[in-house]
């Protein structure tokens, strides 16, 4: 099955004249697996892989750094074990990780199997993972023993028993529950079935690779690309940030999100550099990380960035940030950025449908504007418009033309116009003069939570079967967007209840107890 959208368009990497763009000619017509077994045949003694340092206060096991080499043979044990399933070709394989060596070798994995990887937003529960892989008809899913609290292999085995089509739940970790397939095994096996690939695919690099989730007010809509589109959005922001080869590559983003995969994973296999894996942000394991590997890229949360280097926690040498803006109308009351020593680019997402990487001149926020996109970003997204309604729409080399309708979620939501463009639902505002585009507010009905998109109705109709006097309710924040705060008579019910239920993390947290203000 092709994935639907448009192919990469060479011509724009035959102007530049550097050594990023001939990474990205070099790569043209490969798939992501084939780029992987470049850089490990060309240097396999290299560090590939890196872990949090902090890793043992949210995750089983301790802090990995794994070679090309070494990393090669686990990505081919997970490929082999989930092809002996027998899982159809282009079955959809949920993962379940947080940012931790396991999750990039299983999404490498799931790729080197010609399978279709779904990564599953962290705080998403057992509500929200069984609505979405029951959609989809997941055939398996490969989940961390534990993040933080949570056992997110016990989320996988409640949605395997609502999903009647998971047959196989895999994971990595200590002591996993009855009935998870182990893969910890799999870094030290050395025995591997020795019979070739079955070769069925005649352009497998256009065959849809990933499927993420775009929220819309219609509810969730899955968004497939293949291999060509996601080279095509981590391109652009190769291109943009000048990447050089053997790069390392410092990156706080998950994998659930198509920003989070181009500004981390995807410069890193163009590269055959080290990808360096954070979670969540903590400060001091952020600043340990960069100075021990000196590393040349930092991927972070745009709100975060400025912060971070208003408090010395950037070392004096030069690198380059990519702040990643998951609500792009909060960009224009970003704040100046005035370390000299960093080079920063805006990379303005636009839900899972397009992004935009664009480097500041001066320090304030970069522009784009209606037309053709500019420079590097053109590698991604090729022009911009302003519809009718007053939203900015998009179309382009990454740009999914129509959802993955084919597998039940999405109908006519997102699909593109007869001229190719998808309507990313930002209103936005164009300077008659500039062209410049100023985006005004998030899509109608939506609120964003950091990383995390909400239905504004959803968040008092969730409480419903609970009843009582629990409300929750959005409230403007300066990093995240805005956060969800919730109340009730008796919060530890609510948080329970929710719980139960299986209801995302950031809806059950809204109820903590929170501490009140010391008197003066």
């Amino acid at each position: 099955m092709a994935a639907a959208g448009n192919t990469l368009n060479a011509e724009v990497f035959v102007k530049p004249a550097n050594d990023t763009a001939k990474l990205i000619e070099a790569a043209q017509g490969a798939t992501l697996d084939t780029l992987f077994r470049r850089a490990a045949l060309g240097n396999p003694a290299k560090v590939a892989l890196v872990d949090p340092p902090h890793r043992r206060t949210f995750a089983d096991g301790p802090p990995r750094h794994i070679t090309y080499a070494a990393a090669d043979r686990v990505i081919e044990a997970i490929a082999r074990r989930l092809h002996h399933f027998g899982l159809p070709r282009q079955s959809i394989v949920g993962l379940h990780c947080p940012n931790i060596v396991e999750g990039v070798l299983a999404l490498l994995g799931i790729w080197r199997a010609g399978l279709i990887a779904a990564p599953l937003p962290l705080l998403w529960r057992r509500s929200d993972v069984a609505e979405t892989l029951g959609c989809l008809g997941a055939k398996a899913i490969i989940a961390a023993g534990r993040v933080a609290g949570e056992a997110l292999c016990d989320v996988a085995l409640a949605t395997a028993v609502e999903v009647f089509s998971i047959r196989y739940v895999c994971g990595f970790g200590e002591e996993l529950p009855d009935g998870v397939v182990s893969f910890d095994e799999l870094f030290t096996t050395d025995r591997l079935d020795p019979a070739p690939w079955p070769n069925e695919r005649d352009n497998p690099a256009a065959e849809v690779a990933i499927v993420t989730w775009e929220i819309t007010p219609h509810g969730r809509v899955a968004m497939a690309r293949s291999d060509t589109q996601l080279l095509a959005a981590g391109s652009a922001v190769a291109l943009e940030t000048e990447l050089a080869q053997d790069a390392k590559i410092l990156t706080s983003l998950g994998l659930a999100s198509c920003a989070g995969i181009a500004t981390s994973v995807i410069p890193w296999l163009l590269c055959g550099g080290t990808l360096l894996l954070h979670h969540g942000l903590d400060a001091q394991a952020l600043t340990e990380q960069y100075n021990e590997y000196g590393c040349d890229v930092l991927a972070m949360p745009a709100p975060m960035a400025p912060q971070i280097a208003a408090e010395g926690l950037l070392p004096a040498r030069p690198c380059c940030v990519l702040g990643v803006w998951q609500a792009p109308e909060r960009a224009a009351a970003s704040p100046r950025w005035r370390d000299a020593y960093a080079k920063f680019i805006d990379v303005f997402a636009f839900g899972e449908i397009g992004l935009l990487p664009v480097q500041r001149k001066d320090g304030t926020v970069a522009d784009f504007t209606i037309g053709p996109a500019m420079g590097a970003g053109a590698a991604a997204v090729s022009e911009i418009m302003r519809t009718r309604g007053g939203t900015m729409a998009v179309r382009g080399p990454m740009v999914p033309v129509r959802p993955f309708a084919e597998r039940g979620l999405g109908s006519a939501v997102l699909a593109a116009d007869a001229a190719g463009f998808v309507d990313t639902g930002y209103p936005c505002r164009v300077d008659g003069r500039t062209g410049v585009v100023t985006i005004s507010g998030p899509p109608a009905g939506m609120v964003n939570v950091g990383s995390y998109r909400f239905v504004q109705r959803d968040l008092q109709s969730v409480l419903d079967p609970i009843g009582g006097s629990a409300a929750l309710a959005a409230v403007p924040d300066p990093l995240l967007s805005y956060r969800i705060v919730g109340s009730a008579d008796d919060r530890r019910a609510a948080q329970a209840a929710l719980a139960q239920r299986g209801a995302n993390a950031l809806m059950v947290s809204a109820f903590r107890e929170r501490r009140r203000p010391r008197a003066a």
